[in-house]
């Protein structure tokens, strides 16, 4: 009875959303300097240290975020012999490695010392780079190496802070990546936080100043969740490192769009402490603020969200990943497939919604970079 109440108002606060905005570009291409980076937080990379940064707005997440705009900043007058400590999702064949920072001398940086490591202990030297006065990103080819995690220190820095805009490694995987286990109690920025699964839906909460609420799910390679914070409400994505030990995590407010992100949150497991768990649900108050709902869990709890559905919905399955538009339609079309069988087993009558594969076409917001790819590849939940 609870889940038939709880589904009627999800479908009764879709009703009330908004029309449809006008049909958009199918997507705008990024920055193509930042393609076929594996040293990607969208592709599942993290970081496992850093020794400053500005603030957590400018943290070494941003050099691996796909966005050539945003970056890692030093504090002032302190850029020079910084680390940080990347991590590839797998052991990885090395062979170039990537630098761009600002050509302005007060917040390029002139040399790095790069290293790699398989255990994340052994560090061996992989390359010292001499960064030429351009904006433009450098690409250094190396003696190819497996490695998965990646040190890298400023040597120069001549100005007032050391600034990277982008660290990349350019290579192959040499295993198929999988994200290690979210589950259990983490320590993230300081605040204890913990994150539950059940039937392939995530939930979680960070008990900080103001809580935060998660509800998810994984890709296979990263944790994507929609949030809720008092008045509050967007999009995460997470990722873990390869040890087990490390999460790293990105949040922006309404929609994943460059203009809207907010703090990084860098995570390390923790003992089990008290937190502050939501007294609402997150999904319902995620459709009723924004008239969709992103369903990040599994078909499992796809489907068990909708079992005892009453009214009607429309299910729109979007797809930005492939390398053309019919890709992305076939693929989005396959989604829906395989969400229509798993209601079928359950005994679900597949007419009761309007099922539409969207592929690339009318995205929420036109893709800028390749965490909207990821964020934004899923079926939603919206009015009919």
């Amino acid at each position: 009875m609870r889940r038939l109440i709880l589904i009627a108002l999800l479908l009764a606060t879709c009703r009330e959303a908004p029309a449809p905005s006008p049909a958009r570009a199918a997507v705008t291409q990024p920055d193509d300097s930042e393609r076929g980076n594996l040293l990607n937080i969208a592709l599942g990379a993290s970081v496992i240290s850093r020794t400053a940064e500005l603030s957590l707005d400018p943290s070494a997440l941003r050099a691996i975020d796909g966005d050539p705009e945003s970056a890692w900043d030093s504090p002032s007058f302190d850029g020079s012999h910084q680390t940080i400590v990347f991590a590839l999702p797998v052991r990885t064949r090395v062979e170039k490695i990537g630098i761009r920072t600002p050509k302005e001398e007060t917040f390029r940086v002139a040399a790095v010392q790069v290293d790699s490591s398989i255990d994340g202990v052994n560090f061996s030297p992989l390359a010292t780079l001499k960064i030429a006065d351009t904006a433009d990103l450098q690409l250094f080819p190396v003696k190819p190496r497996d490695i998965i995690d990646l040190r890298v220190t400023t040597l120069d820095a001549p100005g007032r802070y050391a600034t990277l805009q982008s660290v990349q490694v350019r290579g192959a995987w040499l295993e198929t990546p999988k994200p290690q286990p979210i589950t259990g109690c983490w320590s993230i920025n300081g605040f204890p936080s913990q994150f539950k699964v059940d039937r392939g839906r995530i939930t979680g909460t960070i008990s900080s100043d103001h809580p935060i609420s998660f509800d998810g799910g994984s890709d296979g390679l990263v944790y994507r969740f929609v949030w809720i914070s008092g008045p509050d409400r967007g999009f995460a994505l997470m990722t873990t490192a390869p040890d087990g030990k490390h999460l790293s995590g990105l949040r922006w407010y309404v929609e994943p769009t460059v203009d809207s992100t907010a703090e990084s949150w860098f995570g390390e497991r923790s003992s089990c402490a008290p937190v502050v768990e939501a007294n609402h649900d997150v999904r319902l108050l995620f459709l009723r603020r924004s008239g969709r709902l992103p369903l990040y869990g599994s078909d499992e709890a796809t489907v068990d969200l909708l079992a005892s559905s009453s009214g009607r919905a429309r299910l729109v399955s979007r797809e930005f990943r492939q390398a053309t538009a019919e890709e992305n339609r076939r693929r989005a079309q396959a989604r829906l497939d395989t969400l229509r069988e798993a209601m079928r087993k359950r005994g679900i009558d597949p007419a009761r919604f309007d099922w539409v594969a969207a592929g690339s076409d009318d995205p929420p917001r036109p893709i800028e970079n390749e965490m909207m790819r990821v964020l934004y590849s899923v079926v939603d939940l919206v009015a009919r």
